[in-house]
């Protein structure tokens, strides 16, 4: 019998998350048993679990998630061991699982930083230090707006991207925590690049900038603790500098430029931080990590009738392409990214206004080139600007998607039954870069659980006067069936009991271009559950928030009636 998948709140061995609750689950395999006859979960300061902190036993503890209670301390690895034994007797022991806490209530020595008013650009921010000897740990509990890379001595903290990810920041930001330990060294360099993100960068239906604010932002601690229990923190403050990043621009929707020549005429002097403040209050994560969760290999170069040179990766992904660069100073690649082809020849005005380009200039440095503050949802890559021929091999595509633990898997005998469940699968990753969205490509990407429908029948009961949303499951709901559609999905009644809504949910037989043109056309009716009797059965057109009556049933591709209809839900 083997114990193996120990979780903390789902996740392994998470570091610097909000743990307010803490859940155990675990996995029993090649077990000779049928069922659990005991399990014992041990909480412990140590790996060997010298000291234990917590117990918790028994029969039924669920193995799908377990609460534990108990005392936590801020900036503290608490090691967790699971042992199970079987109705036949067999006992078994997990290896240790660990989760960290953040700082949790402790005020913060660091300060918001800033650049000054004038200084627009992308902004590094660098801050020399000194370690001692006898260094036990060493943690970067950190915050840039809207995104930001770290490196420390030249090495990258971390491997997340996108942090630290989306929240409503002028409620709350989250900051991330990292193990630095290994890189410390004696004189050490930490820099952190910032970027527009969601934060301040284009976002939303309006394509709107500076939707949460509009200057670079960033706060950062640096806590290490020494063998002798000495403890040396490192705070964000006017003693930090910065100097303008290599980014020239970059945005969620337009893509990023990487312009190693941005300052090779200019001036780019140190200049120190300044202080600042933001709205929302810094909370521990609890965003799953960002990755490059897998490599895709490009399928085919292909050079299309107007003359371009095309990467095809054989899979729609969200994610970038990588390369090595040797390119000789002065080089100039422009990626443009787009799901199909046309005629033959790359296309993406599917994408609306957003760009979706990746541009990078070159200063003859040996360096893997990738975008650090934007994404793409692609199958197909225009390159432009690359000497000489351009080969499969020199380009490496990144997907991107939260860490998540696959748990379903079918293959069939019909390949295009395999292909349909790999489409839903890819859809999945591809939607869930840190919080579900409705697509990974075009100018849009923002969040979608499917719940579309509860917000209209909201409105819908508001527009109609019905003082409180009642459920109701009259006997004679079957019959009161409308003409337009047979698939009850939900009603309500009035307060006074007079007059029910039967609602009918999307209409069946809606070709998707129709409906494409709204938000949804529903079916509903009224009832009367006095008499029994339907009193009148209509159609209605979502669009925007507001509604209109259909004055009859549309038939497939019935452009005409719902460009009416969407006439006067304008006016």
């Amino acid at each position: 019998m083997r114990i193996k998948n120990v979780r903390i709140n789902g996740m392994e061995n998470p570091t610097g998350f909000d743990f307010g609750t803490v859940c155990v689950s675990w996995k029993v395999r090649e077990a000779s048993g049928k069922e659990q006859q005991n399990v014992k979960i041990e909480v412990s300061l140590t790996e060997s679990f010298e000291e234990v902190l917590c117990v918790k036993e028994g029969k039924e503890l669920n193995s799908a998630a377990e609460k534990l209670e108990f005392q936590q301390n801020a900036h503290t690895r608490y090691y967790v061991r699971v042992t199970v034994t079987d109705d036949k007797g067999e006992t078994a022991v997990s290896e240790p699982a660990y989760f960290e806490t953040g700082k949790m209530e402790e005020p913060w020595v660091g300060k918001w930083i800033t650049t000054e008013k004038e200084d627009t650009f992308h902004p590094l921010f660098v801050k020399s230090f000194e370690a001692k000897k006898g260094l036990a740990s060493a943690r970067l509990y950190i915050c840039g707006l809207g995104l930001f890379t770290a490196e420390l001595n030249g090495k990258k903290v971390g491997d997340e991207v996108l942090t630290p990810y989306y929240s409503n920041y002028h409620d709350e930001e989250q900051y991330i925590t990292f193990d630095i330990t290994e890189n410390v060294k004696e004189q050490n360099r930490l820099t952190v690049s910032l970027g527009n993100g969601w934060f301040k960068g284009k976002f939303g239906l309006n394509n709107q900038s500076n939707n949460f604010g509009d200057e670079f932002k960033l706060i950062a601690e640096l806590r290490l603790v020494y063998e002798d229990g000495e403890v040396q923190v490192i705070g964000t403050d006017e003693t930090w500098e910065y100097i303008g990043s290599d980014v020239e621009d970059d945005g969620i929707y337009d893509g990023e430029i990487i312009n190693h020549l941005l300052w090779k005429e200019k001036e780019n002097l140190p200049k120190k931080a300044v202080l600042t403040e933001a709205e929302g209050k810094l909370v521990a994560r609890y965003s799953l990590p960002v990755m490059e969760m897998e490599d895709m290999q490009v399928k085919e170069v292909i050079y299309t009738p107007l003359g371009e040179t095309v990467l095809d990766f054989g899979q729609n992904f969200a994610g970038y392409v990588t390369f090595r660069n040797h390119l000789p100073e002065g080089t100039r690649i422009v990626f443009d990214h787009g799901e199909i082809l046309q005629d033959g020849n790359f296309y993406n005005e599917n994408y609306r206004s957003a760009k979706s380009q990746f541009v990078y200039v070159s200063d003859g440095r040996d360096e893997l080139v990738r975008p650090s503050f934007t994404y793409f949802g692609f199958r197909y890559v225009r390159v432009t600007g690359w000497p000489g021929e351009a080969k499969e091999e020199d380009f490496t595509g990144k997907a991107l998607y939260s860490k998540m633990d696959r748990t379903g898997y079918i293959e069939t005998g019909h390949q295009g039954v395999n292909r349909l469940f790999l489409n839903a699968l890819w859809g999945q990753k591809s939607n869930f870069i840190d919080f579900p969205t409705d697509c990974p490509q075009r100018d849009e990407r923002l969040g979608w659980t499917g719940d579309a429908q509860v917000g209209y029948l909201k409105r819908f009961y508001e527009e109609h006067h019905f003082e409180e949303m009642v459920p109701y499951e009259p006997a004679e709901m079957e019959e009161s069936i409308s003409p337009f559609a047979n698939k009850l999905a939900a009603a309500t009644i009035s307060r006074d009991k007079t007059r029910a809504l039967i609602y009918y949910g999307e209409m069946d037989g809606m070709s998707t271009p129709l409906a494409g043109l709204c938000d949804g056309i529903y079916a509903i009716s009224w009832f009367d559950p006095r008499t029994g009797q339907t009193e009148k059965a209509e159609i209605q057109v979502e669009v925007r928030g507001k509604s209109c009556i259909m004055p009859k049933k549309p038939a497939a591709g019935d452009w005409v009636l719902i460009a009416e209809c969407i006439e006067k839900t304008e006016k």
